[in-house]
This record gives C-alpha cells, structure tokens and sequence, in this order.
C-alpha cells in the first residue's frame, strides 16, 4: 500500500479503471474487511481518519498491488458521479465491518473511550 512501483503510468491508468468502477472496486473493498481483519481495526476505528479513503487505498493494494499515492492520483481523474458511487461501497464496505466488530469499544479521536480519574499533577 504504501511502496513504489515500476511503470506508474500503468498502474495510474488501470486505478482509474478500477476505482471507477464502483462494483469491482466495493467488491474489493468487502474483500479487504475478510482479509485484512488488523489492519482495518487500526483503521476503521479510528473515526477521526478518512475510512473511505483508506478502505479504497487498501482495495487498490490487495486487488493488483497499487499504492495509495497513485490511487490518490486516479481518484482526482474521476468523475464526480464515480467519487460518489466509490464512497457509496466503501460506505457500504465500513458498515459491514462495523457490523462484524459490534462488540468491540469505538475509538474516538484514536484513543480507546477511558473511565476513572487521572491527575496531572507533577
């Protein structure tokens, strides 16, 4: 997700293709919450990040090894109609993962709700 490749210009055009395409793209998207199960609780539960974002970046990674700064790229040669239909299946991809993690606390601003009383004194 996060390397360099050889032939970015290939890989530029086929994200366009496949981030274009809201029903292989969401395909991939639900993929991701079965295959990767850590990686989207770091990433999902954090409610302060772009999941949309990161739930495309990582579909882009497991289905042809695409980094995110190119998905970045391609994501801006969309129309808007394929950005909405894109953030329709991520969001539709976040909820499933949400549904299978319902027991598990969410994370606010990236830190675990906490109860009891601290002090700050030194």
């Amino acid at each position: 997700m996060w390397g360099k490749v050889d032939e970015r210009d290939g890989y530029l055009e086929k994200a366009i293709e496949f981030t274009g395409n809201a029903a292989i793209y969401g395909k991939w998207m639900l993929d991701v919450v079965d295959s990767w199960p850590i990686s989207c609780e770091q990433n999902l539960s954090n409610l302060t990040q772009n999941r949309q974002a990161w739930i495309g970046h990582a579909a882009c990674a497991l289905a042809f090894g695409c980094p995110e700064d190119i998905v970045r790229e391609a994501w801006g040669k969309l129309t808007e109609e394929q950005q909405r239909m894109a953030n329709n299946v991520a969001s539709i991809a976040i909820k499933k993962w949400e549904n299978k993690n319902a027991e598990a606390e969410p994370w606010e601003n990236g830190l675990s709700s906490c109860t009891g009383t601290y002090s700050l004194d030194f």
